[in-house]
């Protein structure tokens, strides 16, 4: 193997040019989704993409206004199953195993970044069902800490409208995707890393409930799931 395809991997591969180019009329479309603050997102290099986090819709909705992939995590069985395998593979997912160690996640996110390529979580961990920002997990500082790479606040606005909970079906809803200014994690002066990833976690999420005018809520949602980009 060469040294640039491990680079390539994440950042543009034929087959993802394949999917957005067959999906992207039909996505923007379906949403009518309008992106703004998109001068605030990087054009270059390893970015991290946190955001609120409402539908199953929410990463397709974010991936129709990027020509660079964005980098999900997704349970295995996804990237495994045949009928559906070729899509989520196409969509650039990073393939995880729920009962793998958490730092398996992070060495994922942190492959990812240093590739050059973007990488999107939820820092909630899973969908809000009450419609409120929740307390975010610190994965988000981990592996900002760990690359040096932005973090983009971001909102996703009436996706939750597309498919709300026990629909089987997305319906047209124009949407609107808000990212915020670039944040850097850095400790203060005598911080404990541990008291530092919360700080900064905490700030991120404050960010998101700015842009996404959420009322936010100091306590973790009540599911979890580190296949929903969440990562502890």
């Amino acid at each position: 193997m060469s040294r640039e395809e491990p680079a390539m991997r994440w950042r543009a591969p034929m087959r993802y040019r394949f999917f957005w180019l067959l999906l992207i009329g039909f996505l923007r479309g379906m949403w009518r989704t309008t992106f703004v603050g998109k001068e605030n997102f990087p054009r270059r290099g390893g970015v991290i993409l946190a955001s609120n986090h409402r539908s199953a819709m929410d990463p397709v909705i974010v991936i129709s206004g990027f020509w660079r992939p964005i980098h999900w995590l997704a349970r295995i069985d996804l990237v495994v199953t045949k009928k559906i395998a070729w899509f989520f593979k196409a969509a650039a997912v990073i393939p995880i195993n729920r009962e793998a160690p958490q730092q398996t996640s992070i060495d994922a996110a942190v492959e990812c970044l240093r590739g050059g390529g973007i990488f999107g979580l939820f820092p909630e961990g899973t969908r809000s069902r009450d419609g409120k920002l929740h307390k975010g997990y610190t994965g988000v500082a981990r592996i900002a800490a760990a690359t040096g790479a932005p973090v983009i606040p971001t909102a996703i606005m009436n996706s939750w409208k597309s498919m709300p909970k026990g629909a089987k079906l997305p319906r047209p809803v124009k949407c609107e995707v808000r990212f915020g200014r670039p944040m850097y994690f850095a400790a203060h002066p005598g911080e404990e890393e541990k008291i530092a990833f919360r700080r900064f976690s905490d700030e991120v999420m404050q960010a998101i409930a700015g842009l996404s005018e959420q009322e936010y809520v100091d306590e973790y949602n009540y599911r979890r799931s580190r296949s929903e980009s969440g990562v502890e």
